[in-house]
């Protein structure tokens, strides 16, 4: 081919080691390499270009189910065709074993399929009776199975994190290794095109993998252990980012150790903003799942951030869960705490009534765990206006314990 000029395509390779062979030294002859992982070797050794390819734009989802089961039936169901790509995670390889499964079943409409394909069980679906390799797990069992034992297991402990995102120090705390051996597990995972970097420090799943990656979890024998590790390093790590200017006038008696995660203000501030999701879907998830005292202690110890950032849906998120954690374990003084947490949201909200029944839901539950009311009023009711021209917002409304209380 020293003469000639030709396309080559090397399609699905391993690694750099398998594609280094059959580049050519000649020039007139250009390659194309497809691969799983992430090939950054050729781009030093040959100045090859690399292009990353994310999933589809929904315009281009759309499309390719139109071409698959007609223009008439998807342009009939706009909403069920979008939320269709969207379960699909927009990958092309699911999008086509849907729109195959739907051409196999007449009469039913997008929306039906849509409906069954959002229930349990969403991996299974998306795969062809009879044909083992139209399916999406195929696809990924051929990454998955490539990858070194130790990366493999951080891998399946990531489908326990039930967050949008996760940094190092989170991985460290599922795998419990020191955050220098999970970045670089990380970093393999994302060159297998198994996880996606967004922000500087941060990772996240595409949908579907998160899924495979959460089925492979509850196969782990340590997911229980893994997943209290996750849920104190959050609360350790929380009590850490709030000790700097959001600490509350009363919180829930729970041991605290010292820690010096954070040196100063801005960091700790940062670090509750880019984990605020995460925050708020371990809280619900430990609701759900347990251990649920984890559910109420995050959240009463987040109230003083949420409640000066005005994170209001965030804060109630985890109020409600918190609250449903302990009704169900039949903790007093933490339901106290929750509707605490709720006198302040309905007061910023301006629904006094819903805020009243909660200060004294609140108060009730105080004084049968032993706590007594401080002796100012629940509200500001001050006319006082900032130079903004608006009213300060209310201090928010503490009591304090007779037994001794962080």
């Amino acid at each position: 081919m020293a003469d000639r000029k030709v396309l080559l395509v090397l399609d699905d390779a391993a690694d750099a080691d398998q594609v280094r062979p059959l580049l050519p030294g000649a020039v007139g002859i250009a390659v194309l390499i497809t691969s799983r992982s992430d090939l950054r070797g050729p781009a030093v050794s040959h100045m090859a270009r690399t292009v990353p390819l994310d999933v589809l734009a929904p315009a281009e989802a759309r499309s390719l189910l139109a071409g698959a089961l007609g223009a008439r039936q998807v342009s009939g169901e706009p909403e069920a065709a979008e939320r269709l790509a969207a379960l699909c995670a927009r990958l092309p390889p699911a999008l086509r074993i849907a729109a195959a499964n739907l051409a196999a079943r007449p009469g039913w409409s997008l929306t039906d399929y849509a409906a069954e394909l959002a229930g349990d069980g969403r991996l299974a679906k998306l795969s062809v009776e009879g044909d083992r390799q139209a399916a999406v797990r195929a696809a990924f069992d051929h990454s998955y199975t490539a990858l070194e034992p130790d990366t493999a297991r951080l891998f399946g402990l990531l489908g326990l994190h039930p967050g949008p995102d996760f940094t190092a120090e989170a991985a460290a705390a599922l795998l419990y290794s020191p955050p220098a051996v999970a970045e670089r597990l990380l970093d393999r995972l994302a060159a297998a095109g198994l996880l996606q970097h967004t922000v500087a420090g941060r990772l996240r799943f595409h949908d579907l993998l998160r899924l495979y990656a959460a089925e492979d979890a509850a196969a782990d024998p340590d997911r229980a252990t893994a997943w209290q590790r996750l849920c104190d390093w959050y609360l350790a790590t929380t009590d850490a980012a709030t000790a700097f200017g959001y600490t509350g006038s009363v919180q829930l008696p729970r041991p605290r150790a010292a820690s010096g995660r954070f040196a100063d203000r801005h960091r700790a501030l940062a670090w509750l903003e880019g984990e605020r999701a995460n925050l708020v879907a371990v809280i619900t998830h430990a609701a759900e799942a347990g251990p649920r005292p984890i559910a109420w202690q995050l959240a009463d110890q987040l109230r003083p951030y949420f409640y000066r950032r005005r994170h209001q849906p965030e804060w109630e998120a985890a109020t409600t869960a918190g609250l449903r954690a302990a009704e169900s374990e039949g903790e007093v003084l933490a339901q106290a705490a929750m509707r605490h947490d709720f006198f302040l949201l309905r007061q910023h909200a301006g629904d006094v009534p819903a805020a009243l029944e909660a200060v004294h839901l609140a108060l009730e539950g105080y004084r049968r765990a032993g706590f007594a009311p401080v002796s100012r009023p629940a509200t500001r009711t001050s006319p006082r206006t900032t130079a903004t021209g608006r009213r300060p917002s209310p201090a928010p409304w503490s009591c304090v314990p007779r037994n001794t209380v962080r």
